[in-house]
């Protein structure tokens, strides 16, 4: 029984010196090197096209045209306000259905269902 313990003391001091040498360095010098900066990067000042897609559910092109007409929709006049279509052409391969993720997809990518692969949309249970 003592045998036993006297190893396991053994076996934990010769592990805690082994890993007491672990880590360690053999630089004996003091100083800290100085901190580096980050590198300088300038602005990328190349004008970039953007475009702003406002998604209003229920309100058509020609509403919309009507209020900024009208000036009712004042903000949204000052937009360059332009038709977006997501419903493909009719029977041809990219025809899909008009609805929201289909729809969505279709102006996020720029592809038709065909190609994006988004036909249907999701219906909560």
């Amino acid at each position: 029984m003592q045998a036993l313990n006297w190893r396991r003391w053994c076996a934990a001091v010769v592990a805690t010196s082994a890993l007491a040498g672990c880590g360690g360095s053999d630089d004996d010098d003091d100083t800290e090197a100085p901190p580096t900066q980050p590198p300088v990067t300038e602005p990328d000042t190349t004008p970039a096209d953007k475009v702003l897609f406002i998604g209003v559910d229920g309100l058509t092109y020609d509403a919309m045209r009507r209020g900024v007409a009208d000036k009712s929709l004042s903000n949204i006049a000052q937009l360059n306000a332009t038709r977006a279509w997501t419903g493909g052409v009719t029977d041809a391969p990219t025809q899909q259905p008009t609805l929201l993720a289909p729809g969505w997809a279709t102006l996020l990518t720029g592809q038709w269902a065909d190609q994006h692969g988004v036909r249907y949309s999701v219906q909560a249970a």
